[in-house]
């Protein structure tokens, strides 16, 4: 069954994209109730090397009852997941840095510059503190650098 048997009107208005954590929004109308609902689809696992056409096929059999209509083409899910896709980060701590090329090492670092300057805070901005100290326990048994000089 599905929504279009439910809602002969429904009506898809739009797709947004999230990118943390990584999903598909779907905006719908139902006309005869008048009611606009947002139908979430989660992209679990997807990374930079994920298949794209593999994720179409795994939302399109999760979300069946949103997607298997003839209103919503596979060419546009297939490009939010890309977008989506494009956006995501390899983790870094995962990764040895100094296997990568001089552009590659480039590339990460300008991703990291445009996160610093997103979530950089100046006076006047909201949230903005001045002079912030924290302090935080030591997981490890840091004895060693205990010694008395």
């Amino acid at each position: 069954m599905s929504l279009e048997n439910s809602f002969p009107d429904y009506q898809p208005k739009r797709f947004g994209v999230k990118f943390n954590p990584p999903m598909i929004v779907l905006e719908y109308l139902v006309p005869s109730t008048g009611k606009l609902y947002h139908h979430r689809m989660k992209l679990r696992d997807l990374n930079k090397n994920s298949d794209p056409y593999q994720f179409l096929d795994q939302i399109k059999r999760r979300h069946a009852l949103y997607l298997n209509t003839s209103k919503v083409s596979d060419d546009q899910i297939l490009g939010l997941i890309r977008k989506v896709q494009d956006s995501l980060m390899e983790d870094l701590s995962e990764m040895d840095l100094n296997k990568l090329s001089p552009q590659e090492v480039e590339k990460y670092k300008k991703k990291m510059d445009e996160m610093y300057k997103k979530n950089f805070k100046k006076p006047g901005d909201p949230g903005f503190q001045y002079d912030v100290e924290k302090h935080f326990e030591a997981n490890l048994d840091a004895s060693w650098d205990d010694e008395d000089f």
